[in-house]
């Protein structure tokens, strides 16, 4: 086991693998650079603190005031802490065609904003910021996602939350996809979702207000839990109720053609 301490700034690079079982600290900034970096140690700035390369497998503890990691594949186990910001995001310079996150039980945490841009994420562990912006093709989530202003995120794809998962804000939280499916929890103060289809067998909960705009198919399930909504389209059509305790409202009038989803207000 090695420790490295540098009472300034720090920079490294490497053209294949980082390997770092110890602890390397810096007083000041800290750059690494490495094709490759497996973290199973410490790495911790009292600066900023870059991890850049090719993929980062992080089962150790890395921390910084600001943190930034641009990989075009992140595995998290452990824990990555930026006390005033963290950003995550994937080299889309890369020839991967699918740059991807695998949280994987770990926990990527930040008093500030928590910036996640990437292919595909999957999820089993604890995300937390004061503002939450996730931009990429598809998240897996079954683990917790937690703001404490404000969560957006942007999907391509399909944004799918597992039993027992959460996804929280305590102000705004805007979610959007192709396809939104949730067996968890999305609770926020002013919730809004976005999406052709909507599947939930878990609970929707907007305290003040919630908006969905679904523009084909909204299914809730079995003991899902939907405030008192309106039907998806202008038409009502594909409004489907199974067992669940969604209530069906009467479309919304309109005056064009478009096929926008009603307003839904959660009860106070």
């Amino acid at each position: 086991m090695v420790s490295v301490l540098a009472t300034g700034n720090l920079t490294a690079s490497a053209t294949g693998q980082l390997t770092s079982t110890g602890d390397i600290m810096s007083q000041g900034d800290t750059t690494l650079k490495a094709a490759t970096t497996d973290n199973r140690g410490s790495l911790l700035s009292a600066g900023t603190l870059s991890l850049n390369g090719n993929s980062l497998d992080n089962s150790g503890t890395v921390q910084g005031n600001h943190i930034t990691i641009r990989q075009n594949s992140v595995t998290n186990s452990g824990t990555l802490t930026g006390i005033a910001a963290l950003t995550l995001a994937a080299r889309m310079d890369m020839a991967s065609p699918q740059p991807a996150l695998m949280n994987n039980g770990g926990s990527l945490l930040t008093s500030g904003d928590l910036t996640i841009t990437a292919g595909s994420i999957t999820s089993s562990g604890h995300w937390q910021g004061k503002r939450v912006l996730i931009t990429a093709d598809s998240l897996a989530n079954s683990g917790a996602i937690q703001a404490a202003d404000s969560l957006t995120a942007r999907l391509t794809g399909e944004l799918v939350s597992a039993a027992g998962s959460k996804v929280t804000s305590n102000g705004e939280m805007a979610l959007s996809a192709l396809n939104l499916s949730n067996s968890g929890q999305w609770i926020a103060k002013n919730l809004t979702l976005k999406a052709n289809s909507l599947t939930s067998a878990g609970d929707i909960t907007g305290v003040d207000a919630l908006t969905l705009t679904v523009n084909q198919t909204l299914h809730n399930q079995t003991n899902g839990k939907t405030a008192q909504c309106r039907c998806a389209d202008a038409e009502g059509r594909q409004c489907h109720k199974t067992t669940g305790n969604y209530r069906e409202m009467p479309p919304p009038s309109r005056q064009d053609n478009s096929q926008t989803a009603g307003i839904c207000r959660a009860k106070r």
